[in-house]
């Protein structure tokens, strides 16, 4: 992969913030590689204590159009070293790896359904940056609704209708309610949705806002991580039923989906 390391010391107040205290690396991506259309991710090592934040081209050219998304990532890893490794990283337990080597095609849709099982996930992430950052909370809401008005206006439901927008439309929608930001009129976005899509926009929209705070105790937020999973794969239709095991080895909680 075609990757450079760089720095962002424009961060370290957040990094200090947060109480990060693992290794963290920041890798420059392009955009043209895997990994690089989204403007930053992240990836933990629990047994190294060591995360590595990838930023794209995007993420690189305009840090502070896209600070509410670097923020994002550090805070997933405050998650990971305060409660545990999983809300920074999926990784899967020895059922779902031997399914892996087996049966590939199989593991590959139920990880994408798990995926989406766990987009929640992101509300509990920002319930941490609004705590501290209350101000990227409705920048972010802003620069959403104006990339989603942009897709509409130029007619791209192709793009618009993907599951990954339609859940990322209804976090965005859940958000708004759960943080009283000021709000876009997105309704040029659903009108041009599909029956179908804008009742799942509108029942995760409405379940993700109420989710229940992520507790600082381990096995309980475990615990309701793994309960919000199987909730969301009953409401999005999915066919897995995830859970949660520990893996000694790593010191992390893993994902089976066999």
């Amino acid at each position: 992969m075609n990757r450079q390391r760089v720095t962002a010391p424009q961060l370290a107040p957040f990094v200090a913030k947060l109480g990060i205290q693992w290794d963290l690396t920041y890798w420059h991506v392009p955009s043209t590689e895997p990994g690089g259309d989204i403007p930053a991710r992240i990836s933990c090592d629990p047994i190294k204590k060591s995360h590595e934040v990838w930023v794209n081209d995007g993420g690189m050219r305009a840090p502070g159009f896209f600070l509410p998304d670097l923020v994002h990532e550090l805070c997933h890893a405050s998650l990971a070293e305060r409660v545990d490794p999983v809300f920074a990283s999926i990784r899967f337990g020895p059922e779902s790896r031997r399914m892996d080597c087996e049966q590939p095609e199989e593991f590959v849709r139920r990880a994408n359904e798990l995926w989406l099982a766990t987009r929640h996930e992101d509300v509990w992430v920002n319930d941490l940056r609004h705590f501290h950052w209350p101000e990227l909370s409705q920048q972010d809401a802003d620069s959403f609704s104006q990339s989603a008005l942009a897709l509409a206006q130029a007619g791209r439901w192709d793009i618009m209708g993907q599951p990954v927008m339609l859940l990322g439309l209804a976090l965005q929608l859940a958000e708004t309610a759960r943080r009283r930001l000021r709000s876009a009129d997105l309704s040029p976005v659903l009108r041009g949705l599909g029956r179908e899509q804008r009742r799942i926009v509108s029942r995760a929209s409405r379940w993700m806002k109420n989710l229940p705070r992520l507790s600082n105790e381990r096995e309980l937020a475990l615990k309701t991580y793994e309960r919000a999973a199987l909730e969301a794969v009953g409401l999005y239709g999915l066919s897995l039923r995830p859970r949660l095991i520990e893996d000694p080895e790593r010191g992390q909680a893993v994902w089976e989906v066999v």
